[in-house]
């Protein structure tokens, strides 16, 4: 223990010692000493732990993470296609943090490669700084949205309908190719006036459109220009009450489309014993170029007889939520009228039913099929009889008994939805049928997925996913689970 810095007081400060009167002054010294310099002193620590904790940062991992790796982290905080004003500006505010964040976010060029305008927010369309935007985005492919929806109609207003825009035709028109271009409008109206503004300037340049109506227009209502479909390499419908009429009306003209996509609802009108249904059928829809069609939520599976697709690669088809109704025929039927089955490497199937023969032997058809997805599908003997509640089939029994071996090139598994501990020993058969690396080369089998409903109980499913693991593959497994809300 220290006893001061002046030794003739040294035996006051070790001692209850009463200071003499000539001491006093001279105690109360040193205590007004010590008193005035504690406050440089906490000064100076104060100083020595700004920087030490400077220094601390300057030695921080983080400051050694790469400018690659802070843009791939942006893009997981800012995972959007089309930007809104929210968005821009929280992208802005990564950038005022410092200089290295600012690089990270301008070299990430998937961050600068969406746009969305509401016209709400603007007096004027802002075509310089969506270029300005846009530009930033180098070679990677571009998104613009705009929203045009909330405006009056069109008819009342004095104003011209801002649809009705040369900033917005010179944009698309005369600006860097759009990869996807979504438009939001008030009514079929303001669309025809968007292509009446283009016939001004040259064709959009874009690979993807998508048009927005708060009402369902019918498809006399639109009168859309072959030019405008012609380029076209994407092409999604979603909901309309006259599917058919809008097919008819697009279809033919979208010869250069690759992915289709079609989301019918529960209005989508589609009648076999109509005169026009039955004439389509007879000379069909042939997209020569369609490499991914999806067909979702739609309880006329029957549409597909209207398709021919022989460039297909992935067809992606989901039933109604109730499957009890769902006939075999359009599926299995559009798989071989297309005769796609060679080149064909995706096949993802929900909520059908399908008569387990047939689909074992289209299956077995399939030579080059690397991804197969069930996901609530229901293999019986008597597809056709849905309401004879017939008895299961397990469709991986009948593929597993082929000879030669089915799906030689099956890359990925995913079995969704089960609900049967059959199905449980059903994979595990399969997977035990599949050729091992002493029986010649190894096989392409690596990854499988598995999800059972809420029905089943995780606890007796475990020696399955025991067994599962043991496998030579990757092995996903989840159960839905019960939420009481």
């Amino acid at each position: 223990m220290s006893c001061g810095d002046n030794p003739a007081l040294s035996y006051l400060l070790s001692s209850y010692a009463v200071p003499k009167a000539c001491e006093g002054p001279l105690v109360q010294g040193e205590i007004d000493g010590l008193t005035s310099e504690i406050p440089q002193l906490r000064a100076k620590l104060k100083k020595c732990q700004q920087n030490l904790r400077l220094y601390r940062a300057a030695m921080s991992p983080i400051r050694r993470v790469p400018v690659e790796i802070w843009g791939e982290i942006f893009a997981f905080a800012l995972p959007k296609k089309f930007f809104q004003e929210d968005d821009r500006w929280d992208l802005v505010g990564l950038q005022l943090v410092c200089k290295a964040w600012r690089d990270a976010a301008r070299s990430k060029d998937q961050l600068w490669s969406g746009v969305h305008v509401d016209m709400k927010d603007f007096e004027e369309f802002p075509r310089e700084k969506i270029e300005e935007w846009l530009n930033r985005s180098s070679s990677v492919p571009r998104f613009l949205k705009v929203s045009l929806a909330n405006h009056k109609d069109c008819e009342k207003q004095d104003s011209p309908c801002q649809v009705h825009n040369p900033a917005l035709a010179s944009l698309l028109a005369k600006g860097q190719p759009l990869w996807e271009l979504s438009l939001a409008y008030r009514d079929a109206r303001c669309f025809q006036i968007l292509l009446d503004s283009l016939k001004a300037v040259e064709a959009p340049s874009t690979n993807r459109t998508r048009s927005d109506f708060p009402n369902d227009p019918a498809p006399n209502q639109l009168n859309i220009p072959p030019w405008f479909l012609e380029q076209l390499t994407s092409f999604s419908l979603y909901g309309s009450r006259e599917g058919l009429g809008w097919l008819e009306c697009t279809l033919p003209y979208c010869t250069k489309v690759e992915e289709l996509s079609l989301h019918c609802s529960d209005y989508w009108i589609y009648d076999r014993n109509d005169n026009a249904v039955q004439q389509r059928q007879r000379s069909r829809f042939l997209l020569p170029k369609v490499r991914s069609f999806k067909l979702s939520q739609t309880f006329a599976l029957g549409i597909l007889d209207l398709f021919v697709t022989p460039q297909l690669l992935k067809l992606d088809i989901s039933g109604p939520r109730s499957i009890r109704n769902t006939n075999r025929e359009p599926v299995l039927g559009f798989i071989e009228r297309s005769k796609c089955i060679a080149s064909s490497q995706c096949l993802r199937l929900r909520n059908l039913r399908l008569d387990a023969l047939q689909f074992a032997t289209t299956l077995r058809g399939f030579p080059s099929l690397t991804h197969l997805t069930l996901d609530g599908i229901v293999t019986t003997a008597q597809a056709d009889q849905p309401f004879l509640a017939p008895a299961r089939i397990g469709l991986l029994d009948l593929l597993r008994c082929h000879d030669p071996p089915s799906l030689q090139q099956l890359q990925v598994l995913e079995l969704l939805s089960l609900n049967s501990t059959k199905d449980e020993e059903s994979l595990l058969e399969f997977l035990r049928s599949r050729p091992s690396s002493s029986q010649g080369p190894p096989d392409t089998l690596k990854e499988v997925t598995v999800t059972f409903e809420r029905t089943v109980n995780p606890d007796n499913s475990r020696p399955f996913i025991e067994k599962l693991k043991k496998c030579d593959v990757s092995v996903h497994v989840a159960f839905k689970v019960n939420r009481n809300y």
